[in-house]
């Protein structure tokens, strides 16, 4: 399998544990999401504060956790690397009411990378910006749900 051509901000569908390694982990704080511990929002909600300590001030909504990944500033690693395994599971419980949840999910997730890219433009090549890469345990679902929002992804 090739390395990765971009090292930064992405989406990568892991095809296994192992591919993590071809990631930059240098200075990387890596938060692991388990779908089976997120079936429903209270769930996920207190997955992601944990895995990330995210402030006390979190709103528990999508507008909030798109506001607190976009800053990160409390985490002291440079790259943040988010790793969703059981993809399929993550708010299962919530697609009845909401069949779109994990699109929702992942276009969230894009918006947040595009947030992070964009800021780097933008800064002085001095001045270090956090990285954030979504690294998803292989997941046909999550593969389709990039690919039909035509979302950029590696595989690696």
């Amino acid at each position: 399998m090739d390395e990765p051509q971009n090292n930064k901000d992405g989406f990568f569908i892991l095809l296994s544990i192992e591919s993590l390694n071809k990631l930059n982990t240098d200075n990387c704080y890596i938060a692991w999401w388990d779908g089976l511990e997120a079936t429903e929002w209270n769930g996920f909600y207190d997955m992601v504060s944990e895995s990330l300590f995210l402030p006390e001030y979190f709103g528990r909504n999508l507008d909030a956790l798109f506001d607190c990944l976009s800053d990160l500033t409390w985490l002291e690693a440079q790259n943040v690397l988010i790793v969703l395994e059981h993809f399929e599971y993550m708010l299962s419980n919530e697609i009845p009411e909401k069949p779109e949840v994990l699109s929702d999910l992942i276009l969230l997730l894009s918006e947040v990378i595009d947030h992070h890219r964009q800021k780097q433009e933008f800064m002085s090549q001095n001045s270090k910006q956090k990285s954030i890469q979504i690294c998803i345990l292989s997941s046909s679902k999550a593969e389709t749900i990039l690919k039909n929002n035509q979302i950029p992804f590696q595989f690696i």
